[in-house]
């Protein structure tokens, strides 16, 4: 449980006078794993993409070794772009279906 409160599936909670926890699952659990997911993703991809982009320098990007480190940093440039947007599709989605109820 200790593991699952740190990475945020679970929130404890005790009762005045009592020893014991009670555990939930918060209402939004998926949207703050990926919302943390994004941020480490972003900060991995932001050091990948400086290290090839060094690397494209150095092996020239005409090169056929050049070209394949810079289809890597357009990857990367690409999923640093698109996963904040998945979530705020997200919540746009999720807006549009709480105003049908």
């Amino acid at each position: 449980m200790r593991y699952l409160t740190q990475v945020g599936l679970v929130a404890g909670a005790g009762e005045p006078g009592s020893r014991r926890l009670f555990y939930s699952v918060p209402p939004d659990v998926w949207e703050q794993l990926m919302s943390m997911s994004n941020r480490r993703m972003a900060r991995w991809t932001a050091r990948w993409t400086a290290v090839l982009r060094d690397g494209v320098e150095v092996l020239g990007s005409d090169s056929p070794a050049g070209d394949r480190v810079t289809e890597s940093v357009r990857y990367f440039d690409f999923i640093a772009a698109e996963l904040p947007r998945v979530l705020a599709r997200w919540h746009e989605y999720r807006a549009a279906l709480d105003g049908r109820k």
